[in-house]
């Protein structure tokens, strides 16, 4: 019989802060993801975390952009 791989749950983070950003990611049709982002995450960090959690693989140029855009939205609410 062959052993079946379990997939692990995603890590759970309690934070008392409310999250500035929140995401609602289209991973394909009718599936979504949500995101939220703390004013105090790090973007490389938060995009590694969804990535693990999620179980997907993005390409570095995909994990770069995406960072980017969390960092600039972070950004802008911190304004």
């Amino acid at each position: 019989m062959q052993q079946q791989q379990q997939q692990q749950p995603p890590t759970i983070y309690h934070k008392l802060a409310v999250p500035c950003l929140n995401f609602n990611i289209e991973m394909g049709p009718g599936i979504t993801a949500q995101l939220s982002v703390f004013e105090d995450d790090d973007p490389v960090q938060v995009v590694d975390k969804f990535e693990r959690d999620h179980a997907i693989t993005m390409s570095p140029l995909h994990k770069q952009r995406f960072a980017e855009k969390v960092a600039m939205l972070l950004a802008e609410y911190k304004k």
